[in-house]
C-alpha cells in the first residue's frame, strides 16, 4: 500500500478502535498511549494475522477501505504480551520505500478504486449496490463460520435457518474451506464484472 494510503489507514483504524472498544482504548491512553505502526506484506497476511489474534483471544478490530474493493488495509490490536509475540516479525512502517515502489503501489491502487466505483455505481437491487451487496455476502459467510467454529449459535437468531446437516458435517467443511483471505475477496468482489456488462432498457 502507498505511503499517503497506509497513512490515511492508521488514523481510521485508531478511530474505529476507540468506538468499538473504548475500555481499552481508554486504559491504554491512560497506562501507555504509545503508538507502534508496523507494516504487512500484504492483505493476506493481514487476514491471516487477525484469524491467530482471534483464536488466541487478543482483541483486534479492522478497518476496510471501500475505495479499495472493501479489502481490509488495516488492524489495531489490544495491546498485551501476546500482541507483542504475535507481531514480532513486522518491520516498521515506512522502511525500505522506494520511488519506483511507490509508483507500481500507486498504479494498482488505481486500478482498485476504478473497480470499486463501478460497483459502488451500479445497483445489484434497489438501493443496494453491488460493493454493498458483496459486503453483505461476505458478512453473511463469516457469520456462518463462526457457527459452524462453534463461536456462536445462528439458531438463536431468527433471520438464519441452519439445517441439521450443517452442524453433522462441520468437521469436513472447515477441512474443506480456502483461506478466510481468499474467501474474503471472492465473496466481496464476486460480481465486480457487472458495471461492465450492464444494460438498462
Amino acid at each position: 500500500m502507498s505511503s499517503g494510503y497506509q497513512t490515511a489507514q492508521v488514523a481510521h483504524v485508531v478511530a474505529e478502535f476507540a468506538l468499538q472498544l473504548p475500555e481499552v482504548a481508554s486504559t491504554w491512553h491512560r497506562l501507555s498511549n504509545s503508538l507502534i505502526v508496523l507494516e504487512a506484506e500484504n492483505a493476506a497476511q493481514l487476514s491471516e494475522l487477525q484469524e491467530k489474534a482471534l483464536s488466541l483471544g487478543i482483541k483486534v478490530v479492522e478497518f476496510r477501505e471501500p475505495d479499495l474493493g472493501d479489502e481490509i488495509t488495516a488492524l489495531a490490536f489490544a495491546p498485551g504480551a501476546e500482541t507483542r509475540r504475535l507481531l514480532s516479525n513486522l518491520r516498521c512502517a515506512g522502511r525500505n520505500v522506494t520511488e519506483a515502489g511507490q509508483a507500481a503501489l500507486h498504479a494498482r491502487e488505481a486500478r482498485i478504486r476504478e473497480m470499486s466505483f463501478a460497483m459502488m455505481a451500479c445497483d445489484q437491487t434497489p438501493g443496494q449496490n453491488v460493493l454493498q451487496h458483496g459486503r453483505s455476502v461476505r458478512e453473511h459467510y463469516f457469520a456462518l463460520l463462526s457457527h459452524l467454529r462453534g463461536d456462536i449459535d445462528l439458531r438463536e437468531f431468527e433471520n438464519w435457518r441452519i439445517p441439521e446437516w450443517l452442524d453433522e458435517h462441520r468437521d469436513a467443511i472447515l477441512a474443506s474451506l480456502p483461506s478466510r483471505y481468499i474467501m474474503d475477496r471472492y465473496l466481496t468482489l464476486h460480481d465486480s464484472g457487472k458495471p461492465r456488462v450492464l444494460e438498462v432498457g
